[in-house]
């Protein structure tokens, strides 16, 4: 860990009700895997505020705030694709420094627009040694935001993964082949929370207070977690609110078809029609976010933040309303 204590006079200045009103330390860390941009800026951010909670919150771009706005109107929205950003909008609009300081909580949040599933859980582990060496608080919220599976095949093979129970599975290890698509899927989302949850027994000792949510695609499991998996999808949620139908797809790109094509060739059995119909609810998924809904610009605008922070905190139990 290398975490770089922000002097007070670069800290962004925002308004008396915002997180950083009783912050004492800004840290923020570069040192970390940094997926699809190399020169990604405030990704990793940790906020004391001398509580005896923390929220640690895990994600990818819509957990960063991609899209939000400047302050300034004229400053343009947050572009991490282009070097375009604004920590301040990140502090004040975004859902976790929202939901932190509803809690009460310091908070922690690490957020790479672009990252994998394994990516955040290589990097929770690193994350949660971390708050067990410094013996801080009496209490962890833990929320992981789960993205598109597909990712995974960008970092499945460095050697910073080569001992995660994921590369075991997207080898295909002691697996009896071919399996559908549909089957894959149902096994990697079994995998990934195995793998959360031998985290968890792993830091048994921090008493976190765990979630698990997805912002695209959702799936379905036999198996019972000590962890709360909030429902629907993020994108769900949204529609849910506008009174308007919407199904959630079981992946979100397109690219996991070729992904999956490339790497197992005739292994896994990709269901033609099946995966036509996926496609059309990916499209229109795509168009309600990026056209018909108050709550999206594409990712999440500041309302779909806010209305976000609230369904967290209420469906997680840690607080009935923010």
């Amino acid at each position: 860990m290398s975490l770089k204590k922000l002097p007070t006079a670069l800290w962004p200045v925002l308004p008396k009700s915002s997180i950083l009103d009783s912050t004492t330390n800004l840290f923020l860390n570069d040192d970390i895997i940094k997926a699809i941009n190399p020169t990604i800026q405030f990704a990793e951010y940790y906020v004391q505020r001398d509580k005896k909670t923390l929220l640690l919150n895990i994600g990818e771009s819509w957990t960063y705030g991609e899209t939000l706005p400047a302050l300034n109107i004229y400053d343009g929205d947050i572009g991490t694709g282009i070097d375009k950003y604004h920590f301040d909008s990140q502090l004040l609009y975004s859902f976790g420094p929202n939901l932190a300081l509803s809690l009460d909580s310091d908070l922690y949040q690490y957020a790479v627009p672009g990252n994998s599933n394994i990516n955040m859980l290589v990097d929770l582990n690193r994350l949660l040694s971390f708050l067990q060496d410094s013996n801080r608080y009496e209490k962890i919220y833990l929320s992981l935001q789960v993205t598109e599976p597909s990712r995974d095949f960008s970092y499945h093979k460095k050697d910073y993964c080569k001992n995660s129970p994921m590369t075991d599975f997207l080898h295909l290890r002691d697996i009896k082949l071919p399996i559908t698509l549909i089957d894959w899927l149902s096994m990697y989302f079994d995998t990934l929370q195995d793998w959360y949850q031998d985290l968890l027994n792993k830091y048994s000792d921090l008493n976190i207070d765990p979630i698990m949510w997805t912002n695209f695609c959702t799936f379905q499991t036999n198996k019972e977690y000590s962890f709360k998996r909030i429902k629907p999808t993020w994108i769900a949620y949204s529609a849910q609110l506008e009174n308007k139908e919407y199904e959630e797809p079981l992946f979100f790109n397109i690219t996991t078809l070729i992904a999956i094509e490339n790497e197992y060739k005739n292994s896994v059995i990709i269901d033609k029609d099946w995966a036509m119909y996926q496609m059309n609810l990916i499209e229109k998924a795509l168009k309600y976010i990026g056209f018909d809904s108050k709550y999206h610009n594409n990712h999440p605008n500041i309302e779909g933040h806010r209305v976000w922070a609230s369904y967290l905190a209420k469906m997680s139990g840690w607080k009935s309303d923010i």
